[in-house]
């Protein structure tokens, strides 16, 4: 299925080749003012280049929550306890040994904090939502943890809870409407 941007870039491919004296109007993204460039700008393959690669620059998706932490170790294996997340041990470049894990198509890695000198690792600095099939099991298996549920909420989308992780991060879990 084309797009209008599919067929406007494929409009201004060809303008372009066939160098027509005409105004092009070119829409990078839908909430953006159309930028003006007329033939007279003179638009070659490096313009061309520029625009197609600003096309393909958009976000796909989100592959990664990486949390870094003084004590990475111990923090995987409390999410192994309590969510049943299995991490692996990584290593690789001048990363120290690091830990992740695979969540459908999002990778939850563990950091120290030699790893990133330059980032706010202070508890608090992310908060995340695990989808659970049921958070009565989850809080028991908090309970017998001795973890704590701050907070449990129904919403209009599900119920959710909010606990801590060793390192003081807000961990929510919710358990959604089907």
């Amino acid at each position: 299925m084309r797009t209008g941007n599919d067929v406007l870039s494929a409009t201004l491919v060809r303008s372009i080749l066939q160098d027509t004296k005409a105004v092009f109007y070119v829409r990078i993204h839908p909430w953006e003012q159309a930028p003006k460039v007329s033939a007279s700008s003179k638009i070659n393959s490096e313009m061309l280049a520029n625009y197609i690669k600003q096309q393909n620059m958009k976000v796909k998706g989100i592959s990664a929550i990486i949390l870094v932490s003084k004590a990475p170790e111990a923090l995987s294996h409390f999410y192994e306890e309590i969510l049943d997340l299995h991490f692996t041990e990584d290593s690789h470049g001048d990363l120290e040994q690091h830990f992740f894990v695979s969540v459908g198509d999002l990778r939850l890695v563990i950091h120290p904090t030699e790893n990133y000198l330059n980032v706010n690792s202070n508890p608090g600095a992310i908060i995340f939502c695990f989808s659970v099939d049921s958070l009565d099991s989850l809080t028991k298996n908090l309970d017998r943890n001795d973890v704590g549920v701050l907070k449990r909420v129904g919403e209009n989308f599900g119920e959710r809870i909010e606990f801590k992780d060793p390192d003081g991060n807000l961990v929510c879990a919710v358990q959604l409407n089907h």
